[in-house]
């Protein structure tokens, strides 16, 4: 704590004999504390959804590109946010 204050420059604890409470500056940095460990916890909820990412290939005909394709990749890019799809296309030789 003292290592702490001193990097603050600033007291950030009032003793009063065995207990200690927060000075105006002990309070503020608490309350930035709270944000960056706030901060910490969604960043690692955010990250850890990719902890079980998952990857489909498509093949369908070329003439679905335009048509059906982008509401099939929509739908599965809406229930499964971290999925990476990739498709393969080719003609449709008659």
């Amino acid at each position: 704590m003292k290592k702490l204050e001193s990097e603050a420059g600033t007291p950030l604890f009032e003793r009063q004999g065995r207990n200690m409470m927060l000075t105006e500056a002990g309070l503020a940095l608490k309350a930035h504390a709270e944000q960056i460990l706030a901060l910490h916890d969604k960043a690692l909820h955010q990250v850890q959804k990719y902890q079980n990412k998952t990857s489909l290939r498509l093949g369908c005909p070329e003439d679905y590109n335009e048509t059906i394709l982008p509401k099939v990749i929509s739908a599965i890019t809406k229930t499964e946010p971290t999925c990476s799809v990739q498709v393969y296309s080719q003609p449709v030789w008659c």
